[in-house]
């Protein structure tokens, strides 16, 4: 007896196993039918429903924030009754997918819910979706809303939100110029928020430093208090960047924030030295501005060092102080200050004035020619026609094709290649992997993550290709981003094959990886990692990844660091 009903229990379990390993088989494989259908921007109504009504809440929540990266009115019909389903995430996730949907009717239903809904998380991602959706007099709306809200999370998230809408959306930036908004907006109110010193004050001030003609709503004797109270770090970088805004005008509390300015475009934290550095851009009518700026563009942090020159060299400085310091720097070992040099000179010489050119025609490094090219032939590619001439038999090769290519007349609506996304199961794989970046200053390790399949994919194909190698960072922009994957040096080489956005949660906080893009769906190859927490950039990009080693490496980067090479990490387990 003991025999058999040992026998019967060992059936029972292998029975119980196979049930569930095909219960997991299934799951699987409708998890990747919907990203499939997803990636191929397409909505099989069969399919989805079936997804949304599974028990499994993790097919559930892929099923309906695909949905919203597909986006349209189409999927309203499946996203809608969502909004009032018992799970908590399952409502923040229709929220999440109304939100990125670009459907002017989403605005409509996420208003409806607002005032039956009781979890902050997923009021947060209403307000959150409002904002991205831009509707009209969204600006009014939302402030009138967050005087309402108590949770500070939730007023923070609103502020973030209506950050993302003005940079984004020139209808709901347009919101703030009318004069009816401008009347209505109590600014006033929104400086005594900042006061505060906390989380969120540095959205507020996110907000404000965000708005374009900001000067003309608020003066400078309204943040000199700010000067004293100010402590955290977080809001001192706020704080610079709306000094920086607000001076535009000429007022006496100027020289009283350029003090303030030039204490901290010292500190230790080189994001608050930048954003003070950057913000010295429109004081420099102030003789102390320029000594500063003068010192800074010879700092051993080359962040801060091409800041304050390019600062210096986009200003409208004119003269023998600004002419000789340019000059000076076009002698510089690194090759991102001789640029910035470059640009100043270009911008303030005429062509028979620009001896200096012909040192630059024999310059040791191909980034330092590639970018005089780019620099002369946006100036007029005419008048430079003879020097774009000599740069095309340069005997570096990226040179000579850069030039012979900026010489040729180039082919109008020029579209890059759709790639072919690879299985869901194929893809998935690479989430788990971490990628080593050899570059001119050292090695940066960035984790991949499973919240953008297909982008991580491509990622590491493109590494495995060695596609990376020799590519250059070009946009490095101290407190914002440091952009790679530049074949060329121009800002503009890439693989020439898009794939799909995958927009998720994840926010743009510092050391996040995302895909760079020039619109819906049309990253390549160039990725940009945070050097700043830049919320502004939420529900737009795509994170893929994260850097989880070397972040002191990423703050050395300037434009014409390159990627020497890149690999896949071994997993020594």
């Amino acid at each position: 007896m003991n025999s058999i009903f040992r026998l019967i229990i060992f059936i029972s379990l292998i029975y119980v196993q196979n049930v569930s390993f095909a219960k997991q088989t299934t799951s699987l494989d409708l998890i990747s039918k919907l990203h499939e259908q997803v990636d191929k921007r397409y909505v099989d109504e069969e399919l989805f429903t079936k997804a949304i009504s599974n028990p499994s809440i993790d097919i559930q929540l892929t099923a309906i924030q695909g949905l919203g990266r597909i986006g349209g009115d189409k999927i309203l019909s499946l996203l809608t009754p969502q909004l009032k389903n018992n799970n908590e995430e399952i409502r923040r996730a229709a929220a999440f997918a109304l939100g990125i949907s670009a459907s002017t009717k989403a605005s409509e239903i996420l208003w409806s819910t607002l005032d039956t809904e009781n979890s902050e998380l997923v009021k947060q991602e209403i307000y959150l979706g409002l904002c991205n959706l831009a509707g009209d007099n969204l600006v009014l709306d939302i402030l009138a809303r967050q005087k309402q809200e108590k949770n500070t999370k939730t007023r923070s998230v609103i502020f973030q939100g209506l950050s993302t809408a003005i940079t984004n959306y020139k209808n709901v930036s347009a919101q703030i110029d009318m004069s009816k908004s401008q009347s209505a907006i109590d600014f006033i109110e929104l400086l005594a928020l900042f006061e505060r010193d906390d989380e969120l004050s540095y959205h507020v001030g996110y907000f404000l430093a965000r708005i374009k003609k900001i000067q003309k709503q608020l003066n400078p004797a309204q943040l000199q208090r700010f000067v004293e109270l100010i402590k955290s770090t977080n809001n001192k970088k706020m704080f610079a960047r709306l000094i920086g805004k607000i001076t535009k005008n000429k007022h006496l509390a100027n020289r009283k924030l350029l003090s303030w300015l030039i204490e901290h475009s010292e500190a230790s934290d080189t994001s608050l030295a930048t954003e003070a550095t950057r913000a010295m851009g429109t004081l420099l009518y102030i003789p102390q501005a320029q000594i500063q700026l003068g010192k800074l563009q010879t700092s051993s942090n080359i962040q801060i060092a091409q800041t304050a020159l390019q600062t210096l060299s986009n200003s409208s400085l004119k003269g023998a102080f600004i002419n000789n310091l340019l000059k000076k720097q076009l002698k510089s070992q690194h090759p991102a200050l001789v640029v910035e040099a470059m640009a100043g000179l270009i911008k303030r010489q005429k062509r028979e004035d620009m001896t200096w050119a012909l040192k630059i025609l024999a310059h040791e490094n191909a980034y330092v020619k590639i970018k005089f090219a780019q620099l002369i032939a946006e100036k007029n590619k005419d008048e430079f026609k003879n020097v774009l001439s000599m740069l095309s038999k340069d005997k570096e090769p990226s040179v000579a094709n850069y030039a012979r290519q900026l010489l040729s007349v180039k082919p109008e609506n020029s579209l890059s290649n759709k790639l072919e996304t690879p299985p869901f199961e194929q893809a998935k794989k690479s989430t788990s992997k971490k990628i080593i970046l050899h570059t001119t200053v050292g090695d940066i390790v960035i984790q991949l993550n499973d919240k953008a399949i297909y982008t991580a994919a491509n990622f590491e194909r493109l590494i495995s290709n060695n596609f990376y190698n020799g590519s250059y960072f070009s946009r490095v922009i101290g407190n914002f981003v440091a952009q790679g994957g530049d074949t060329i040096g121009d800002v503009e080489g890439s693989s020439e094959e898009t794939i799909r956005e995958e927009i998720s949660y994840l926010s743009h906080l510092t050391g996040t990886v995302g895909m760079a893009t020039s619109g819906k769906d049309t990253g390549t190859s160039q990725f940009f990692i945070n050097l700043g927490d830049n919320v502004h950039l939420d529900r737009k990009y795509t994170i893929f990844g994260s850097v989880i080693q070397g972040m002191e490496k990423v703050y050395q980067l300037s434009n014409s660091d390159q990627i020497i090479s890149a690999e896949v990490m071994t997993d020594p387990h």
